[in-house]
């Protein structure tokens, strides 16, 4: 997807600018306020036939991520933007009622000082 500002061919994000929605670049991203950033390749994990094990997620997850998250006095608002999830996703990860993808789950992981995946 192109740039709306500068044309190039790799818009990255939507942000506010002067009031517009409009695609950008990780170089125009400056002009204006994040409002989502774009899936990527990199967001999508490639169907492995190496991985001998599947990765998944503990039982009691949700309850981990609360009580870490509430361990680094983290509102469910701030972490969320840490993460850049949205704060009803992130509460249905604590409540279990939604599972994280694993690049997700990683980034919680790393975030919160936890281990939330184990393998298969």
């Amino acid at each position: 997807m192109d740039c709306e500002v500068c044309g190039r061919r790799e818009a990255v994000a939507i942000a506010i600018i002067d009031g517009a929605r409009l695609n950008v670049c990780e170089n125009c991203l400056k002009f204006g306020r994040l409002e989502k950033k774009l899936a990527t390749e990199d967001d999508f994990e490639p169907e492995s036939q190496n991985r001998l094990a599947e990765l998944v997620l503990i039982e009691g997850y949700g309850r981990i991520i609360s009580v870490a998250r509430l361990g680094k006095k983290l509102s469910v608002k701030e972490l969320g933007r840490k993460l850049n999830i949205s704060e009803k996703e992130l509460e249905k990860f604590e409540n279990e009622s939604l599972k994280p993808i694993e690049k997700i789950a990683r980034r919680l992981e790393r975030e919160l000082n936890i281990k939330i995946l184990v393998e298969e």
